[in-house]
């Protein structure tokens, strides 16, 4: 690689980087200018990176298409809806901000390649390693104003464990455990010392989902029952170490998602948006929050559904399929897209936990890292 490709591959790759840790990087400098600046780094690096150095054209292969004509029709479904319920209530800053999420996405699908993917695991390890450092010493303050609480920092550092998780998974030698296992404890460190427990169960779920996926692809039934068992001794284990381990506060939450579901705040926010879907098929439009009383229902399919109706569930339908299609291949032929499989998924159920649509910027450039690291196979 020559040092222009070396010194572009670098800059593009800090740039997906920073598109997917904007929230916690908004921890000590918060400003939409940061926004701003990521996008503009992943085009004008990716484009000088095509058509300068590498004299090439922007090349999207079959599946690469599909799931961008999929992304694009959803967002066309939602903008038309809102277009026809609520054309008064779209603003230039409502443009702007659901532009950048389709313009980001679009970006990574046009311009990211094989030997960006390794620099952008480091990136993430890096990251992760800092703030995590930081929250299990010192605790970094958040500004509730600003809308930061434990997600803003335990997203990169619950993110990083997964990520490690799966590139150990993909190894498997004694050299990776070895090195990775003080970054492993760090990381640990920093995400039990937060007051929120979807890091902390994320964090293992999405591991132990990988693990799961990869026995099921075995043929040999003995092994695979022999899988099973360890995984479930495994996960005995885990359980029992962070119940001996955690502060008896997150120990009562984590229990409530399981003894006492009822009580979680998020099912009356869940039942209320499902009523409005039935009572309107064929979506509210954004900005739903002046006519429903909704702030947003913590669910991106819910919301997705909500917004757009029967017109949006078709290709975000359609876009999920496709999605899940392609996991048998990845856990089967052993490919190093298994660490973007656990980045994809990792946002994915964090979305579907919190965070609205109006940030998913950060789950469709995941989406896209993911589609793109199984055409551009690379060596990690």
């Amino acid at each position: 690689m020559t040092n222009k490709k070396m010194a572009t591959s670098l800059l593009f790759s800090f740039f997906v980087s920073l598109t997917l840790n904007l929230p916690s990087v908004k921890l000590f400098y918060s400003s939409a200018l940061l926004n701003v600046i990521a996008f503009a780094g992943i085009f004008s690096v990716g484009f000088y990176r095509t058509y300068f150095i590498e004299n090439d054209v922007i090349a999207l292969r079959w599946n690469e298409l599909k799931i961008l004509f999929y992304f694009f029709l959803m967002w066309l479904s939602l903008l038309f809806v809102t277009w026809i319920r609520n054309p008064f209530e779209m603003n230039i800053a409502n443009l702007i901000q659901y532009g950048l999420i389709i313009g980001f996405t679009a970006g990574i699908f046009f311009f990211l390649n094989k030997e960006d993917l390794p620099k952008i695991f480091i990136y993430q390890i890096i990251w992760g390693l800092f703030i995590a450092a930081l929250e299990a010493t010192i605790r970094i303050p958040k500004s509730r104003a600003l809308g930061q609480h434990y997600l803003t920092s335990g997203v990169p550092i619950a993110l990083t464990i997964v990520m490690l998780f799966a590139y150990n998974y993909y190894k498997r030698d004694i050299k990776t455990f070895i090195w990775s296992s003080p970054i492993f404890f760090v990381l640990f460190s920093g995400v039990t010392s937060l007051s929120g427990r979807s890091p902390i169960i994320l964090s293992l779920l999405v591991p132990l989902l990988i693990v799961l996926f990869h026995v099921s692809t075995q043929r040999n039934l003995k092994k695979k029952l022999m899988s099973f068992v360890i995984v479930l001794i495994s996960t005995a284990f885990i359980v029992y170490v962070l119940s001996q381990t955690l502060p008896p506060g997150v120990i009562n939450r984590l229990i409530r998602v399981i003894a006492d579901i009822e009580s979680e705040p998020r099912l009356e926010v869940y039942f209320a948006t499902i009523d409005t879907i039935i009572e309107n098929p064929f979506g509210v439009g954004f900005n739903y929050t002046n006519e429903f009383d909704i702030f947003y229902p913590h669910n991106i399919f819910l919301e997705i559904i909500l917004v757009g109706g029967v017109f949006a569930l078709i290709p975000v339908s359609l876009l999920f399929f496709a999605l899940l299609k392609s996991f048998n291949r990845i856990f089967r032929l052993r490919l190093t897209s298994v660490i973007w499989f656990g980045l994809l998924t990792f946002i994915f159920l964090t979305w579907n936990i919190s965070f609205s649509l109006s940030s998913t910027y950060i789950l469709f450039s995941a989406m896209a890292i993911y589609v793109k690291s199984l055409s551009e196979q690379h060596t990690m």
